[in-house]
């Protein structure tokens, strides 16, 4: 009787290391925080939005949009973070996710960049590799949800070495074309359940398509099928470890109970 109360505890407990989805922004009102110097626009997570000083971006809390125009034709970038110490680890998140409106003959790249495993400082060379826009994004001119899963960030652009998903400096998009073109994003979030994590420990058990380019139609429909994105739902690496120590203990308990009660 007494293992059979252990069970559901046993499931609670387990459940704390799984990633939920994380709203990052829905830009339903725009924050600011004074830090490195400055006035900086922060999302839901604290961390902050920034380009090159070649391009602009505005927020339309109306609307519930964020828009950058590129202005000038050199390597243009626009980048985002997800915590204040532009340290973030990434590991419990299958994906970064977001709705997008780009122009007519639009193109660009995204990348990862990373800190140092100290978070004192951005690592030279470490880059991920640098993937097109085209290769998420396929209805120019139209709201489309894009998916970008981790896993296809994996090699560093340099060749030389694999991406830390721990300690994320930013996530980034590069070199945007046409300039003086929109380029409109909405409802940015995180999806849970990355690959090696504790929720999803094997990849059979993660989301398996690579890439995703749905339309805003067939978005509308997975969306009203699946729970909404979470706030701040972020474990720390000790708690999730934590979380799963925990789980071990109390099954092991269990398993002895059930030896000595029969």
């Amino acid at each position: 009787m007494s293992f059979l109360i252990l069970l559901p505890l046993l499931k609670s407990v387990s459940a704390q290391g799984c990633g939920k989805d994380v709203l990052v922004d829905d830009f339903s009102t725009t924050q600011s925080k004074f830090f490195d110097n400055a006035d900086r626009i922060i999302n839901k997570l604290g961390g902050d939005y920034g380009t090159d000083g070649r391009s602009t971006f505005t927020i339309d809390t109306n609307a519930r949009t964020l828009t950058v125009i590129p202005q000038q034709n050199e390597n243009v970038f626009f980048f985002a973070k997800y915590d204040e110490r532009a340290c973030f680890d990434l590991t419990n998140y299958y994906a970064f996710q977001f709705d997008l409106i780009a122009p007519a003959g639009a193109s660009a790249t995204f990348t990862l960049t990373q800190m140092m495993a100290d978070c004192s400082g951005r690592v030279d060379g470490g880059d991920s590799v640098y993937l097109p826009l085209s290769n998420y994004y396929k209805t120019p001119g139209q709201k489309q949800t894009v998916t970008l899963p981790f896993r296809d960030f994996t090699n560093l652009a340099s060749g030389n070495g694999t991406f830390d998903f721990v300690h994320l400096k930013d996530w980034t998009f590069v070199d945007m074309k046409p300039l003086n073109q929109p380029f409109v994003f909405s409802n940015l979030r995180l999806i849970g359940g990355a690959p090696g994590s504790i929720c999803c420990p094997s990849s059979n058990a993660c989301p398996t398509q690579s890439t995703s380019a749905s339309t805003s139609a067939s978005t509308s429909a997975s969306t009203s099928a699946s729970p909404s994105p979470t706030e701040f739902p972020i474990q720390s690496g000790a708690e999730r470890t934590a979380a799963k120590g925990v789980t071990v203990l109390l099954g092991t308990l269990g398993f002895i109970y059930l030896v000595f009660a029969l």
